[in-house]
């Protein structure tokens, strides 16, 4: 009997998963990268994982985010690593906030896609707050990939782009040691 639900549930989930992985046009779904971002951080956020699931970390990151925002990423985490300090990100920018739980999560896109480009919206509970993210996506190599984070914080908006895009005091990419 367990082999049977355990199977039916197995059939189920892949049949989700396979819905929101293609649209219509045979192009990935542009909701597949924001919702494979909110599963690691289920998983981050479990710490059951055995390893870093951070999305906005390798392997994930180039999967997942545009070239663009992969390299301000990356940028972000090698100063850390070089200088002992927080980057610019410091916090989950799929959470907006250090820690939590997402319950309630609903991924769609705003729309259809203009120029190689869309929106998709999550709303979740966290921490008993509604909360919306945005996530501007760009097609790049027939795959649609997060190109920025907006998360809205007391009435205004704030993008990860942006605040990654900031200069640092030192770093290797600054072409200032930082020790």
């Amino acid at each position: 009997m367990w082999t049977i639900c355990r199977t039916a549930l197995t059939v189920w989930a892949l049949s989700c998963s396979a819905a929101s992985v293609l649209a219509d046009d045979g192009v990935p779904s542009a909701t597949a990268p924001v919702e494979e971002g909110y599963r690691l951080t289920a998983l981050l956020l479990a710490g059951k994982s055995g390893r870093d699931v951070s999305p906005w970390r390798a392997p994930y990151r180039d999967k997942l985010f545009s070239k663009a925002f992969a390299a301000l990423l990356q940028r972000d985490e090698i100063y850390q690593e070089e200088s002992g300090s927080m980057g610019h990100l410091d916090v989950n920018p799929f959470l907006n906030g250090q820690a939590g739980e997402v319950e309630n999560l609903r991924v769609a896109a705003t729309g259809k896609s203009a120029d190689e480009r869309t929106e998709v919206v999550a709303t979740f509970q966290a921490i008993g707050q509604r909360r919306t993210v945005r996530f501007p996506m760009v097609l790049e190599n027939s795959a649609w990939r997060i190109d920025d984070i907006i998360d809205r914080t007391e009435g205004r908006d704030y993008s990860i782009v942006k605040q990654l895009d900031q200069p640092y005091p030192c770093g290797s990419f600054m072409r200032r040691p930082c020790r």
